[in-house]
């Protein structure tokens, strides 16, 4: 039993893949396996994976059809045998020192999950971004949902043991296009386990354009974040956080006055549950447009939302 199981699933990321299988390689900690998932890559990420677990049997790689990063992750999971679960995406990387972090604090403190810092990497530079919450599962949750702590896998290790005794999992009950990691996130902090700050930044996430995350907003997105927040629903802990994903209902909801992919009738279905716009932090001229979207002005507005993001892309986008 390898003391890390590093979960990483793969969708189409071949100009990316080898850096985060080499990172891998790299790990001055050497007790782990790598659960590979390729999730019906289409652009040979999938050879690329079988080249890499040729090389080395620490990588472990399952062909699949595309399901999702939610089916991926939780085959991964599933087929886990370490003591910690790690994770990362496979268009990222991490130090060499990623594993060996989170070896020193497993060892040192008692506790069921472990986070840390990370880097977010753009075209322009490397920021360093500071994850320090407060270290209980209830304050966690609130920092998930108001974003202080970032809601991914990936800059986290959890007990394999605490995983197996609560039964958790990554949301599999259909098709979760963003997110799946903010549920698992949320389900596993439920159970109240005990949790440490990390700091230290091994992880590289790296902001690219073709991402599930910056992807185009499509109807099967928009039902997606809808499950999602029922998803999380079952799982808040506290009244702040319950307060918190209700706003993150509303705020999703009202988006969809301004996407000309979600037609009128089904904006008319949802927009009756925006009974208030309390809470968001929206430019007035975004109220003044959702007003009259709601009084059957929709199509001159998302005209003008088209004009406006056309002439001042940089401000409104």
């Amino acid at each position: 039993m390898p003391y890390f199981s590093i979960i990483i699933p793969v969708y189409n990321v071949a100009p990316y893949l080898r850096e985060c299988l080499d990172s891998v390689l790299k790990q001055t900690f050497t007790d782990w396996e790598a659960i590979c998932v390729d999730d019906g890559s289409t652009d040979g990420s999938g050879a690329i994976l079988d080249e890499y677990a040729a090389k080395d049997p620490r990588f472990r790689v399952i062909h699949q059809e595309n399901r999702g990063v939610n089916f991926a992750r939780q085959k991964a999971l599933e087929l886990s045998s370490g003591e910690w679960i790690a994770s990362i995406d496979s268009d990222d990387w991490v130090s060499e020192n990623f594993l060996k972090h989170f070896y020193d604090a497993a060892n040192e403190f008692a506790c069921d999950m472990f986070w840390s810092d990370y880097y977010f990497v753009s075209e322009e530079k490397n920021l360093y971004k500071a994850q320090k919450c407060v270290s209980n599962a209830e304050k966690l949750q609130i920092a998930l949902l108001d974003d202080t702590l970032w809601g991914a896998n990936w800059n986290k290790i959890y007990s394999r043991k605490f995983i197996l005794k609560h039964n958790i999992s990554f949301p599999v009950s259909e098709r979760v296009y963003v997110s799946e990691d903010l549920c698992f996130n949320m389900a596993f902090l439920s159970y109240r386990p005990t949790v440490k700050y990390v700091e230290n930044a091994d992880y590289y996430y790296r902001a690219r354009k073709g991402s599930s995350l910056r992807s185009a907003f499509t109807v099967e997105k928009f039902f997606s974040g809808i499950f999602v927040n029922e998803f999380l629903g079952r799982y808040v802990i506290s009244d702040e956080a319950s307060d918190l994903l209700e706003l993150r209902k509303r705020e999703l909801k009202f988006a969809a006055y301004s996407s000309d992919v979600i037609g009128d009738q089904l904006f008319k279905d949802v927009y009756p549950e925006v009974t208030s716009l309390k809470g968001m932090t929206l430019p007035f001229w975004h109220k003044i447009f959702f007003w009259l979207a709601c009084r059957g002005l929709r199509s001159s507005v998302i005209w003008s939302l088209k004009l406006i993001r056309a002439i001042r892309p940089k401000k409104h986008e």
